[in-house]
């Protein structure tokens, strides 16, 4: 999954305008404590192995979460979340050791905002369906 992972990062940090966007920067399973807003955080939240045909590893059915994290303004995270969503919907993504089948939108996220001494930060993102096989 490591494969995937650094090419799903690399995907998101290397388009200028989700770095626009998102000047804080993307990160896998949360951001740091001294994290500039608004930010991506993307992480894994299942996955699947595939058999076929007698073959024990015929690749992975996986969901990942893509979100946009901002302080104050939900519109900057919808504007984040919509980048990513253009940036994972049927993209090319520089895999090594993986072939990528699939990868789409699934579902939305729910809208998440939450209030820390007094300020308020909003979570907007999408659950992916990324399916990939092992190269031959």
């Amino acid at each position: 999954m490591e494969d995937l992972r650094q090419a799903i990062k690399a995907r998101l940090s290397g388009d200028a305008t989700l770095a626009a966007l998102a000047p804080g920067g993307v990160f896998y399973g949360k951001a740091p404590q001294a994290a500039v807003f608004p930010f991506v955080i993307f992480s894994q939240s299942a996955s699947v192995r595939r058999s076929s045909f007698g073959q024990a590893n015929a690749g992975d059915t996986d969901r990942w979460m893509i979100k946009g994290v901002a302080r104050e303004r939900v519109s900057q995270a919808s504007l984040i979340d919509a980048r990513a969503r253009a940036l994972m919907t049927d993209p090319t993504l520089a895999l090594n050791a993986n072939v990528l089948l699939y990868c789409r939108p699934e579902g939305a996220m729910p809208q998440q905002p939450e209030t820390d001494n007094g300020e308020t930060f909003y979570q907007i993102g999408t659950i992916y369906r990324i399916e990939i096989e092992p190269l031959a």
